[in-house]
């Protein structure tokens, strides 16, 4: 089926604002890593712009609004204020990565519980916030209680059965950036695993087997 001028504009908005996103992310990591990790991490970011602008047609829209849900992904949960005037001055195209939130917030508030990731992802969203800007004026010790009434409901065991990995725990530091993962894999190892998140992916770096480690 050939592609209408208005689909063509629309990916050519999304690759746009994608690349732009990837560019952010490397200024923005910049300050988080050593400079030989950074060139890692440059390089990696290089290759997905290259695969972009070569591919992005064939892949289609869906890829392109999936790949910047997850390099966004991070940017929402930090509260990041920066981010959608970088991508308006960049491509003059507008991105809300708060759009609604108020009311998603008053929804959960209302029911005073979350019902999912993704609800817990904006009421994570809304304590970095409203820490950063008298804009949002919400009880956020009220917020992490509710957060963390759902955590402790959901931190059961998860079997992966892709890797048969058990995921016993995950606990968050007060900025959400870094995360202890404990796993045990086939019933026999417990390990424990720090990581950081940008991207929409994770960083493993710190790993050990054991969980009471001298």
């Amino acid at each position: 089926m050939r592609a209408t001028t208005t689909h063509i504009a629309e990916l050519e908005k999304y690759k746009a604002i994608l690349l732009a996103t990837i560019d952010y992310e490397v200024v923005r990591v910049s300050s988080i890593y050593k400079a030989d990790e950074l060139v890692m991490i440059q390089d990696s970011f290089s290759i997905m712009k290259e695969r972009i602008e070569k591919h992005y047609v064939t892949e289609g829209l869906a890829a392109i609004k999936k790949a910047l849900r997850q390099f966004t992904m991070l940017l929402h949960l930090q509260g990041d204020l920066i981010y959608s005037p970088y991508i308006k001055a960049t491509t003059g195209y507008d991105v809300d990565l708060f759009a609604n939130i108020t009311k998603k917030i008053d929804q959960i508030l209302e029911r005073n519980a979350i019902k999912n990731r993704q609800e817990l992802q904006d009421v994570i969203a809304m304590i970095a916030l409203c820490r950063q800007t008298s804009a949002y004026a919400y009880d956020v010790a009220h917020l992490k209680n509710i957060m963390f009434d759902y955590q402790r409901l959901n931190s059961k065991k998860l079997l992966q059965q892709e890797h048969q990995i058990l995921q016993l725990a995950e606990i968050s530091s007060p900025d959400f950036l870094h995360y202890i993962e404990v796993y045990e894999a086939n019933n026999t190892d417990t390990q424990i695993q720090v990581t950081q998140r940008f991207g929409g992916k994770s960083f493993g770096f710190f790993s050990a087997n054991g969980i009471n480690l001298a």
